[in-house]
């Protein structure tokens, strides 16, 4: 009995643990060098025009990536606008925020190693298109998520 309770009780904790881990390295500064992290970078087209009113900005957020939240209690947002990920297929989570309105949007890209890439979104009425582009290229990469 002894046992199983500590078979248990290790179970329990390794999968509290491993909710704990990270996805990328979040970093809202996104004018650090990529050059040998062997990282990308993904970050968003948000705007930063009202200081005190951040409700009039137009931001897009990351909620997760590969299903693991990205919530952050106690900063100046929510959710994070850029962040390093690692090289490979992702799938993200992305929150268009104005006024007292959002709309959500799944996306999926394939991630090259030491490459940026942006959220991209167009408003048109009551419509939100979300898309990833490659900053070098300007081309779209991915694709919607089911």
């Amino acid at each position: 009995m002894f046992r199983f309770s500590c078979l248990l009780a290790t179970g329990c904790l390794a999968l509290v643990l491993s909710g704990c881990t990270t996805v990328g390295e979040v970093r809202l500064d996104d004018s650090a060098s990529l050059a040998g992290t062997g990282k990308a970078r993904i970050k968003t087209e948000s705007d930063h025009k009202h200081a005190i009113l951040g409700g009039l900005d137009r931001r897009v957020y990351i909620m997760n990536v590969d299903g693991r939240s990205l919530w952050r209690m106690g900063n100046s947002s929510d959710f994070p606008e850029a962040m390093l990920v690692d090289p490979g297929r992702h799938t993200i989570m992305v929150r268009f925020d104005h006024f007292n309105q959002y709309a959500n949007g799944r996306l999926w890209w394939i991630a090259e190693s030491e490459h940026e890439y942006l959220v991209r979104r167009e408003v048109s009425g009551y419509a939100v298109r979300l898309w990833i582009e490659d900053v070098a290229t300007h081309l779209p990469v991915g694709g919607i998520a089911p």
